[in-house]
């Protein structure tokens, strides 16, 4: 609400300046809407006032600061002899000036200065002498022209120079960021019969002030003597809505629901409110550009003074008549309308403004999607309304500027791409003045596209996802505040526009928070679980999992020795430990140092499988376990295979099946399709080997040679969603290289996501500490124990069932069931039952709080201990793990102090080292923290708490 007030008070400033058009023309009545319009001009010198100051339209004023250009009121004293100048006119010359100091001032020239004067204007000219500003007012909705010509009327300061910029302002208060337009810096040569000539176009709205600024370069030099021509004309005006309410007020598109709200302004300027959980952002038309203009992280309030000017998205074009030229389509954009359209199937509002650029025949609606946590998704659908075709060589779906004021500002970031380093996650300090790169060039690296930066001034935090799967960038400017962009990249163009095709570009998921690190990063997981992961039947969801892979060096069974009848085996001891699901990994195809079949997707090597893969399967059935299979369905890494040698044509650098092409796109879905149905799989596991790719191929289109990422990720993604839609049941789990696809491009469509086989500690640990702060942990099947590493098997277990959906690895458990002891057995049951009783019902919405390595101030290589900690929302049950990673610490104990616990309940503390229970309250808990043993590397702890 007092946001709303604020609204309404700084409207009110700018209202009469609507109504006190031209009051000395008809027209002032006319509808700002109506066509009428089109074709009217007004001219500085010709509309001069020595009556009044503001004269409808126009009114001359002075700025603020020299340095600031703000506009601070018309010059309102009007003098009959300006006497700082007596000496250039014969006889009085009148003006308007501000104050008793009578500078600065403007003035029509009355008569022509005599030729000793040394002042080059005419009679009728109108001049300044700076630091001043001429405002015209629109009383249109519509696109104008501001057109005219400036003037050394005389040089006071032989050093200095006028300093002149055409403004626009699409703001509620008349200042001038933003919108400027740089005419040139006048000096001595620039005469009455030499001026510099300026001609701007501009959206405006009715009220909106547009004109020109005079000041002086350097700002310490005298303002000199400037002569000003300008003329304004209506080149267009737009259509007016159905329905336009009172001026002033907010129109709710839709009823607030919950903690999302979208309204718009019906005033001036187009805008749109976004309220989400407890962000707030705005977006607004301002001039010819569509700009985000406000960020909150608090409650809903909109301090209304804290308005600032940035993009909110860029894109960048090439057109077929001259297919080498970029074009930033930075400018020229048109309101077209907004609309709400229907709620999305998980119940996230979803509103569109629609965009028409004047310059270019491109259009753009501008999507977002609202789902009551802080994150928003943003992505656009670009459209080409010409005849010919149209490159998109740049686009960042979303740009902003969070916070306007500078600060200290630090990035977090996944900062190794290399092979096995998923997760890398760092902090680095972004340097003042400075723009800060973040990129990916290889195609398919192991840094996804995740960010969070943190204000150290205020601790405000902004976190962001690029669901995009192939080369990324992202610049962070510390100039002014911080300047954030986003969007995916290539050398050459990233996609081709047929005439009239529209392409929707990747999403952007970005969040504004306060409260801290661990507040940030729940906001994102609460948005991804909820808004962003497909859905899974809750009985198939965060199953225990036996992986059995045949190519490993850990593997029980591999290569020639990976048959049915071990498998069978296998399973056997999978059931036996209380696994769920049993995952039949790499090498169940033909695939021998001859002969490599990967692709025949729907015939199993013929002498390890007689009888195909359904007799293990139904074992598996048997035995009360879900079935998983694995397949790499967009490579035909198997030459030999029959799609390889009947479609040569189909396969690209590193055995890539080309997805571009449809034939090949439907082979692909058409073979994992059968393989789900013939195989009555449960799960299904796709891999991604291919790394790297680098830029990948192009493909000619035209006069443009095409990036394919954009064509390939379009029927990679539309492939996997039409999967899940037909088989909504099937667990899908991505495992790309280990690592190499956890962005939200592909993760966005997988109910899992599994890390590189580096399952070892410390690696293992610090790929979780870190990933896990761009995913929910509950996403991550881990490859613990795929490498040797000395930890027992207490720990091994530990790290197993309590940092995400548990997955056995087949070193951590027997061969046989004949080696499988009572005592063994009996451990492994019991983490399964802690498991299944009582992480997993809190797991799906847990509070994730980060202690080490990775926490508000430290990066995976910052602490030699690891310790992560899990709360149900109320705060009423939670765990934590710890482990000591490095043999050299400078204690052998740490000391866990709980962030999700309430400090006013008590809690009964269960150690599973050692089965002890003790009761503590909250607040001790919290604030003096537990003080645990870790005496040797690898040694663990998993404390439970319970709320008494």
């Amino acid at each position: 609400m007092k946001g709303t007030v604020m609204f309404l008070c700084m409207a009110a400033v700018l209202n009469p300046l609507v109504h006190a058009l031209d009051t000395r023309n008809p027209l002032d009545t006319r509808n700002p809407w109506d066509t009428k319009w089109i074709g009217h001009k007004w001219d500085l010198a010709a509309d001069w006032s020595d009556a009044a100051n503001p004269d409808g339209v126009w009114e001359m004023g002075r700025t603020v600061s020299q340095g600031c250009g703000d506009w601070g009121g018309p010059t309102g004293k009007k003098i009959t002899s300006w006497q700082p100048y007596a000496t250039e006119f014969d006889g009085d010359q009148p003006a308007w000036v501000f104050g008793e100091n009578e500078l600065p001032g403007w003035a029509r020239c009355v008569a022509e200065p005599p030729a000793t004067a040394g002042v080059s204007l005419g009679k009728g000219d109108v001049f300044t002498v700076g630091w001043s500003m001429a405002r015209w007012a629109s009383p249109v909705y519509g696109r104008i022209r501001c057109s005219g010509s400036v003037w050394c009327a005389k040089d006071v300061d032989p050093d200095g120079k006028s300093d002149v910029w055409v403004f626009e302002n699409g703001g509620w208060v008349a200042t001038m960021p933003g919108g400027r337009h740089q005419v040139g810096l006048l000096d001595a040569t620039h005469t009455r019969s030499n001026p510099v000539a300026f001609a701007h176009e501009f959206n405006v709205a009715a009220g909106q002030p547009v004109g020109l600024f005079i000041g002086s370069e350097p700002i310490s030099s005298p303002a000199d003597l400037v002569g000003c021509n300008m003329a304004i004309e209506v080149l267009e005006v737009w259509s007016q809505p159905q329905a336009k309410p009172d001026p002033g007020k907010w129109i709710t598109l839709t009823r607030q629901t919950g903690r999302t709200n979208i309204a718009v302004s019906n005033d001036a300027i187009p805008e749109v409110r976004f309220t989400s959980g407890e962000a707030v952002y705005i977006e607004t038309l301002r001039g010819d550009q569509w700009v985000g203009c406000y960020w909150s992280p608090e409650d809903g309030r909109m301090p209304f003074y804290a308005r600032w000017t940035a993009p909110a998205f860029e894109i960048e074009t090439a057109f077929e008549a001259d297919a080498q030229t970029r074009v930033m389509l930075d400018c020229g954009w048109r309101w077209v309308g907004a609309e709400e359209l229907e709620r999305t199937d998980r119940g996230a509002r979803h509103h569109v403004v629609k965009l028409s650029n004047m310059n270019y025949p491109v259009t753009v609606d501008v999507h977002t999607l609202l789902d009551g946590t802080a994150v928003l998704t943003r992505w656009l659908a670009i459209a080409n309304t010409s005849d010919d075709r149209v490159a998109l060589t740049g686009v960042s779906p979303w740009c902003g500027r969070p916070w306007p004021q500078p600060s200290a500002f630090t990035l977090g970031y996944m900062s190794r791409d290399d092979i096995t380093y998923e997760g890398w996650f760092d902090w680095k300090p972004l340097p003042a003045g400075e723009i800060t790169s973040i990129a990916c060039d290889k195609g398919q690296g192991f840094d996804d596209p995740f960010f969070v930066v943190r204000n150290e001034t205020n601790q405000e935090y902004v976190i962001g996802h690029l669901a995009w799967s192939a080369n990324w960038e992202m610049q962070f400017q510390n100039s002014d505040g911080l300047f954030v962009k986003v969007g995916p990249k290539a050398v050459n163009p990233q996609r081709v526009l047929a005439p009239g095709e529209t392409i929707i570009t990747p999403a952007v998921h970005v969040g504004f928070v306060q409260r801290g690190f661990d507040a940030a990063v729940q906001a994102m997981h609460d948005h991804i679980r909820h808004f962003v992961k497909p859905q899974c039947p809750p009985e198939r969801a965060f199953r225990i999992q036996y992986i059995m892979p045949g190519d490993t060096p850990l593997a029980h069974y591999k290569f020639a020795d990976f048959t049915a009848e071990n498998i069978i085996k296998s399973i056997d001891v999978a059931a036996a430990v209380g696994a769920e699901l049993f995952l039949i990994d790499a090498m169940w195809w033909e695939s021998t140092a001859q002969e490599c079949r990967q692709g025949d997707w729907l015939k199993p090597a013929r002498e390890r499988f007689p009888d195909g893969l359904r007799p293990v399967v139904e074992h598996a059935h048997k035995k009360g376990l879900l079935v998983g299979l694995y397949g790499e369905i967009e490579r035909l890494y198997g030459m030999q295979s029959e799609a390889a040698q009947a479609h040569p044509d189909w396969i690209l650098p590193k055995n890539v099946l080309d997805m571009t092409k449809p034939d090949a796109a439907a082979w692909a879905e058409a073979q994992l399709t059968a393989m789900i149905e013939q195989y009555d799989l449960d799960m299904f596991r796709v891999d991604y080997n291919p790394v790297f790719t680098f830029e990948g191929p192009s493909t000619q289109q035209g006069p443009f040679l095409e990036n394919n990422y954009w064509r390939y990720y379009e029927a990679v993604y539309g492939m996997y969603e039409r999967v899940h839609e037909k088989y909504p049941d099937l667990i899908l789990q991505q495992a790309a290289a280990g690592g190499a696809r956890l962005d939200l491009g592909i993760a966005g469509r997988f109910h899992e996501d599994f890390p590189s086989d580096m399952g070892y500690i410390p690696r293992v640990l610090q790929i979780m500490s870190g990933a896990s702060v761009a995913l929910p942990p509950e996403r991550f099947v881990l490859a613990n124990g795929a490498q040797g590493d000395g930890a027992g098997l207490d720990t091994r277990l530990r790290i197993i069932f309590s940092l995400g959906t548990p997955m056995f690895f087949p070193s951590c458990a027997p061969v046989t069931l004949g080696e499988l002891s009572p005592n063994l057995q009996e451990r492994f049951l019991r983490y399964a039952g802690i498991y299944k009783e009582f992480m997993r019902p809190i797991l799906p919405t847990s509070r994730v709080y980060h202690h080490a390595p990775v926490s508000a101030s430290g990066g995976v290589e910052s602490s030699p201990w690891f310790a992560m900690e899990f709360t149900d929302p109320t705060g009423s049950r939670g765990w934590a793990t710890l482990v000591r990673l490095l043999p050299e610490t400078a204690s052998d104990s740490y000391l866990f102090q709980p962030k999700g616990l309430d400090r006013s309940k008590s809690y009964r503390v269960t150690f599973d080292s050692t089965g002890e229970r003790v009761v503590l309250n909250g607040w001790q808990l919290v604030n003096e923290g537990l003080r645990i043993p870790l005496e040797r590397q690898f040694f663990s702890e998993l404390l439970l708490f319970e709320a008494r």
